[in-house]
């Protein structure tokens, strides 16, 4: 579970397509909030760690690995921005 924020408003941002690395078959979208939760491509709260694909636009695509439990901030970078890579934020 978690939240995806614009880098340099802290807004969320919305759609945002959330995939599990090198698989087509298992993706969620963010709610109007920016909120997700994983249940789906994870399998619940003990579930081995997974490397997602988070992808919306006009967003740099960021790729992270999401740790079972717990709860993310991820933080997308404008591609008009030209700033490094989104950056993630554990939160516990």
């Amino acid at each position: 579970m978690g939240t995806v924020l614009d880098e340099a408003t802290g807004l969320p941002v919305r759609p945002v397509l959330m995939a599990k690395k090198n698989t087509n078959s298992d993706q969620i979208t963010t709610d109007s909030a920016g909120r997700f939760t994983l249940s789906s491509i994870a399998g619940g709260w003990r579930c081995p760690q997974v490397t997602l694909v988070v992808e919306a636009r006009p967003y740099q695509p960021v790729e992270i690995s999401m740790p079972a439990g717990g709860k993310q901030m991820i933080y997308l970078s404008s591609l008009s921005r030209r700033l490094p890579k989104g950056s993630v934020k554990h939160l516990n």
